[in-house]
Order: C-alpha cells, then sequence, then structure tokens
C-alpha cells in the first residue's frame, strides 16, 4: 500500500505498508499526516520496487508511477505492469490506471521522442510480459497524454537474451543532441536463465573484481531505437554492484555527470565454513542476508572437527593459486627478508644512538582524517597491530574494522606484529598498490630483557614495526604508523568514533526580502 502523509502538528512520523511518500505543503512543516484514499488499491508482496513522480496526463499535478512490485505468475502473485496513480486532489485522493502484466524494478519519467507528452523507462527483475509490451528486461514506452496507455518505443534495448537481471534507470542527455537516453544501473549483470553460462546465477569471477553489474547507457536516435554506448562512454571497466544511478551537471560544464549507487564493493567473496551440529543460526541468519543481497557466498559443509585439517591442506594450496593470480610468488618472500634486514640496520642505529630513527606518526585524529581521504573502491585496510592481545585488545580492533567496513566501505584485515610478516607480509609488500597500512604501536610497557642481546623485547618490537614501514614506503604503499600511547584501548576507540563520525547536514537558511523568501544554501 502506498500511503503519503501530510503536515500535522506532531513530532511522530508513521510509516505503513510497502511504500511510504511524504508530502509536504508548508516551508516549515515539521510532521505529517497520514492520506491513503486511493492508494491501498493493490496489494504488494514485499515493495521491491522503485517510484517516480511526474505529471504524466498533463493535468498540471504531480501523479505517482511505478512498474509494480516483486511477483510472478508462476507463483500466483499479481504483476500489475505500468501503475498510476492519478493525483485527483493536490495529494489528498488518488486514482490507479494499470497496462502490463510485468515488474518489479527501476522507473524513468522524461519525454523522449520530445512531443510535449511524458513517456515512461523501465528495467525489470524478470520479463514476464507477453507480446512487445513488458517482454524485454529493459523498456521504454509512449505515453499518449492520459496517464493509462502506453506504446512500447524500445528497438536495440535488451536485445542479447536476457531474462533475469535488476536495475535502476534514469533518462539523460548524456551527448547534448536534445534526445534523452537511457542509463541503466544494473546490481549484477544480466543474464539468460535458459541458456545459463555456468550454473551461478550471480557471476563468480573475482579475478579484477568483476562480479557486477556496473553501468550501462544507451543512445536514443529519436526514431525509436537505441545504440549501446557503455565503453564509447567510458563504463565498460565499471563493475560496482549498482543500487541506483542518477545525474546532474556537477560542474557546471553544460554536460550531464553521472553519479552511482553501489552495494559491496566488487572485491570480494564471502566463504562461510559451516560445522555440522555446531550452534549455527546466528551465522546462519547472517550468511543469509548477504545471499538476499546478492554477494557471491561459498559454503563449505564441515561433517566434524576433525574435516579441518582437510581445511588446512585445502587453503594452502588456494593460497598458492591466489598468490600466482596475484603475481605474487608463494614459496618465496623477498620482501618480508627486506622487512627483516630494515629492522637488523634499525638496531644496529639503536645500538650507536641510543634510540630509534626518527618516524613520521599520527594522532588518532590525523590518523583518521588519512584514512577518510585514502579509502576508495577495491582498496584493502591492514591493521599491523604491534600490542599485547588480549580480549579488550581483539574488542577495539573488531570495532574499528566495522567502522571501516560500515562507513567507507573498504574491506579490512587484522594481525599481530610482528607475526603477520609470515602469513601476509609478502602480499603488504609485493601485492597490488590498493592497501592501507595502518600501524597501531603499543609502548610495550612493563618491558622485558633478552638474554645475551643488547637490547630489550620492546626495542626489538619497535625495530621490526620501523623495519615493517620502511619497506611500504619503499614499495610505494601508504603507510600509518599511530602510536597508543599509555591508554592504547582509549586511543583506538577515538580513533574508531572519529572513522564513524559524520558531518551534520547543514540546514538551508531563509533570507527574507520584500514580499518572498529566498533560500540560501
Amino acid at each position: 500500500m502506498l500511503a503519503p502523509v501530510l503536515p500535522s502538528n506532531s513530532m511522530t512520523v508513521t510509516f505503513i505498508g510497502a511504500v511510504t511518500i511524504l508530502l509536504c505543503n508548508t516551508l516549515h512543516a515539521q510532521t505529517y499526516q497520514l492520506i491513503t484514499s486511493g492508494l491501498d488499491a493493490v496489494s504488494f508482496e514485499s515493495g521491491l520496487t522503485e517510484l517516480e513522480a511526474g505529471d504524466v496526463n498533463g493535468d498540471g499535478k504531480i501523479d505517482i508511477v511505478t512498474i509494480g512490485d516483486h511477483g510472478s505468475p508462476n507463483v500466483n502473485a499479481t504483476e500489475a505492469g505500468i501503475m498510476v496513480w492519478e493525483n485527483n486532489a493536490n495529494g489528498t485522493d488518488w486514482s490507479l490506471s494499470k497496462e502490463g502484466d510485468f515488474g518489479y524494478g527501476g522507473v524513468a519519467l522524461g519525454d523522449v521522442n520530445n512531443d510535449g507528452i511524458m513517456d515512461i523507462g523501465y528495467a525489470m527483475h524478470h520479463n514476464y510480459g507477453s507480446g512487445d509490451f513488458g517482454d524485454q528486461l529493459i523498456e521504454t514506452a509512449l505515453g499518449d497524454g492520459s496517464g493509462s496507455s502506453w506504446t512500447p518505443y524500445d528497438d536495440g534495448l535488451a536485445k542479447s537474451g536476457e531474462t533475469y537481471g535488476m536495475f535502476g534507470i534514469d533518462f539523460a542527455d548524456i551527448d547534448n543532441d536534445g534526445l534523452l537516453d537511457v542509463m541503466l544501473g544494473n546490481y549484477f549483470r544480466p543474464i539468460s536463465l535458459i541458456d545459463l553460462p555456468d550454473l551461478h546465477v550471480l557471476p563468480n569471477d573475482l579475478d579484477n573484481a568483476i562480479n557486477g553489474g556496473g553501468v550501462t547507457m544507451w543512445h536514443n536516435d529519436g526514431k525509436g531505437h537505441f545504440t549501446d554506448v557503455t565503453d564509447k562512454a567510458g563504463f565498460g571497466k565499471h563493475t560496482g554492484w549498482t543500487l541506483d544511478i542518477g545525474h546532474a551537471d556537477l560542474n557546471n560544464d553544460g554536460w550531464q555527470d553521472v553519479y552511482l549507487a553501489c552495494d559491496y564493493g566488487t572485491d570480494r567473496l564471502f566463504i562461510y565454513l559451516r560445522l555440522k551440529g555446531d550452534e549455527n543460526r546466528q551465522l546462519d541468519r547472517q550468511v543469509a542476508g548477504l545471499a538476499r543481497q546478492g554477494h557471491p557466498i561459498l559454503t563449505l559443509a564441515l561433517q566434524d572437527r576433525y574435516d579441518l585439517a582437510a581445511e588446512f591442506f585445502r587453503w594452502e594450496v588456494a593460497t598458492a593459486l591466489a598468490g600466482y593470480l596475484l603475481g605474487i610468488h608463494p614459496f618465496d618472500q623477498p620482501n618480508v627478508q627486506e622487512s627483516k634486514d630494515n629492522t637488523a640496520r634499525v638496531l644496529e642505529t639503536i645500538q650507536s644512538t641510543g634510540r630509534l630513527p626518527k618516524q613520521a606518526s599520527t594522532t588518532s585524529a590525523q590518523a583518521a582524517s588519512q584514512l577518510k581521504q585514502q579509502c576508495h573502491p577495491g582498496a584493502y585496510v591492514a591493521i599491523l597491530a604491534y600490542t599485547a592481545p588480549s580480549s579488550k585488545m581483539e574488542q577495539a580492533i573488531r570495532s574499528l574494522r566495522r567502522a571501516l567496513v560500515s562507513h567507507h566501505h573498504v574491506t579490512t584485515t587484522a594481525g599481530y606484529g610482528p607475526r603477520y610478516l609470515h602469513s601476509t607480509g609478502q602480499l603488504h609488500k609485493g601485492g597490488p598498490t590498493i592497501g592501507l597500512f595502518l600501524q597501531l604501536v603499543d609502548p610495550m610497557i612493563p618491558d622485558l630483557s633478552i638474554p645475551g642481546k643488547p637490547f630489550t623485547f620492546r626495542t626489538l618490537a619497535q625495530a621490526q614495526a620501523a623495519g615493517d614501514i620502511q619497506a611500504l614506503h619503499a614499495h610505494a604503499q601508504q603507510a600509518i604508523r599511530l602510536p597508543l600511547g599509555k591508554n592504547p584501548i582509549a586511543t583506538i576507540q577515538a580513533l574508531t568514533k572519529s572513522l564513524a563520525h559524520r558531518m551534520p547536514a547543514r540546514r538551508p537558511t531563509i533570507r527574507r526580502t520584500k514580499g518572498r523568501r529566498i533560500r540560501k544554501k
């Protein structure tokens, strides 16, 4: 059920039904009153669809348009095609018209043939329609001005046998020829369920992170034919899990720019080791949630704890293969040795001068600022903790990783130094330059002496940290050193808080002039 709400005098907003629309008729309205008249004519299955608003019948009122809900004629669920809620009374009363038997997905409104009448574009999850109307995943249709009758206008769109996909769609004149072209944000690559290249509906090729649908562009010739210009427009290599797409002239150069909303980065595969008979409910729910979002998941079932030995073998082989694909020698570690050589030189400096070489360090606020600037799609953050392991430290690092994933959308790794040098150390220095390396250096108090050596464990650990960060910088990797000070947990928590912080949106101010109000940014 659709449910717009109008202003009232209470701070409470009630959301009901699958889609809620908020209508406001005063500048300073703070609350809303629910209006449902005419909006409950269709029962949605789950509300997974997109809405557009526009005057589709030319009466000067804004109408609501969608292409229906997730459903299927195979499971006796209604799909209603193009659905238009005609605005009868300034948002307080609505009437519904439907045409077609397809849905759900993205929808866009615009005049694609320049006849002055609103037309529609839509990109479906399934193409259940019959005939030429609703028979392909991506379509445009011409309106006749009534808002209830549509004519297909879609030659050249989705002509590769696709029967399954998920899209956001918009119209934009991408080449300034006066005609609206079609832009698609694809959650995953459209495929044919009848002629699958393999048994995986979702692409599972993680080489170069090619596993999302990215963006597709179609040029409108003004005569009902569209041509795929994705590569020409420069989007051929974008492979994100794109949820929605939009456009605006962001830099005021006269050309439409594109902005995207994407799901998880295209750089990760989830692997679930599931032990039969174990307490799996919470993990099962989490993995199911990832699967519903379309993420690639590999579940490995362990019949008992003895299967763990087989997993050791499996992942030794997998590590060697991954090293080969990443261009890292799986049976050599020249850059780990480089760190060791650096450490030896640092120790010599300490013995001759009595102190560590001077190193660039940051505060938690500075580290957060650098990470915010450097986090980008495809990057990962490696947390290199030269600290004493403890339950409190584990929790602090876990929270830090969660902030990086949730707020900056990068994957993370974490390891205690110096032992990570023998597991991921070669990847850090010899792998691709997409890592952001965060060294957390504990003051390591109390200290312990090393029998037969002129330095202590604290000195050795700090020398190893210094030697490794020197090696990272030598290979053009971005590395940050954060001394944890007297209260290591508090320092990590401060960093986590800074990474999770979002500046509040600044409310526009109103400057009053005679007879009118002017909104300032």
